[in-house]
């Protein structure tokens, strides 16, 4: 299991957490294995928030809408995002499970996207940032390498900082974006080199690093402890 976390030196500064953990979730969700959560500043000085959730297509259907939980002002109800598009995305080949016909199989997985409507962001942020996040309940309780599994939870978070004091209202710059959906399934043995194809509107630097997987349902989140035999 892994947390992709990277940020962006340049303007507005980010920090985007994006998990690709092998969970499920009961309640709203299902068999989530991972997603993202980004932004793009429009035209029209607005902001539209965009959701991912990788999905297992083993499990109860996707959402039909999710909300983001943040701290920007005006925003203390959320800003809620429709399903816009669902897309298979399991591994192709010969005897593959689909969406289709999953089989029980975990690499059938759909992707799931979810959009806001045109959100306006008055203010600068604070030093610490404004955040924003999206979770849900719960872990399967077949993941082996962090404790109490079952009762943990999925958590995608990002952070928009500060830049020169600069109002976000308008908006001035988008978040970075993954071109390529990740990679869900590998055959035993199989090396792989992967490439997450991020890349920034704007054209401003990334950088990346490991970040722990979060567990609790409100910001600040508490990082998920170890099974025996595995660490950060």
């Amino acid at each position: 299991m892994r947390t992709l976390n990277y940020s962006v030196c340049s303007k507005v500064k980010f920090i985007l957490v994006v998990s690709f953990l092998f969970v499920s979730l009961c309640a709203n969700a299902s068999h989530i294995l991972g997603g993202e959560l980004t932004w793009t500043c429009t035209g029209s000085g607005e902001y539209i928030f965009k959701v991912k959730l990788f999905k297992d297509c083993n499990g109860i259907p996707p959402p039909v809408m999710t909300s983001i939980t943040t701290n920007a002002p005006g925003w203390s109800s959320g800003i809620t995002c429709n399903n816009v598009s669902t897309n298979d995305i399991s591994s192709v080949g010969p005897g593959c499970p689909s969406c289709g016909n999953p089989g029980g199989q975990p690499s059938s997985v759909m992707e799931v996207v979810y959009t806001s409507d045109p959100v306006i962001l008055t203010g600068v942020p604070p030093a610490t940032g404004w955040y924003f996040y999206y979770t849900d309940c719960c872990r399967n309780g077949a993941v082996t390498n962090l404790s109490g599994s079952i009762t943990g939870n999925f958590t995608l978070r990002a952070f928009m900082y500060p830049f020169n004091g600069q109002n976000a209202n308008p908006c001035f710059d988008s978040s970075p974006q993954f071109a390529e959906p990740p990679v869900m399934a590998t055959s035993t043995g199989d090396h792989v080199k992967l490439s997450h194809s991020a890349f920034d509107p704007e054209l401003d630097s990334l950088a990346y690093s490991w970040d722990y997987p979060f567990d609790g349902t409100s910001f600040p989140f508490v990082n998920c402890n170890y099974s025996l035999g595995y660490s950060f």
